[in-house]
């Protein structure tokens, strides 16, 4: 397979054997990336490159708050609101 951040698969990677996981560093952080890959089987046919985006995001989330039950400290009863 061929990894790559280059669209169309055209530059920037290289040919590895297929794997169903794979660490990858997207080419910008806190935006949509597109990843892009290609195969080869072993007569040598390469199959078109395809695509996934992905949004990466590392700002964590503010006011998180949960409200259970209009906010009383306790309740004794699993179906809860």
């Amino acid at each position: 397979m061929y990894v790559t951040n280059t669209s169309s698969c055209a530059s920037d990677g290289e040919w590895e054997p297929y794997s169903l996981n794979r660490e990858w560093k997207l080419s910008t952080p806190n935006t949509e990336s597109s990843v892009y890959v290609k195969f080869r089987n072993n007569s040598g046919d390469i199959s078109e490159c395809i695509s996934s985006s992905i949004t990466h995001d590392d700002t964590p989330p503010t006011d998180i708050a949960i409200d259970i039950e209009g906010g009383i400290s306790a309740v004794s009863s699993t179906n809860v609101s």
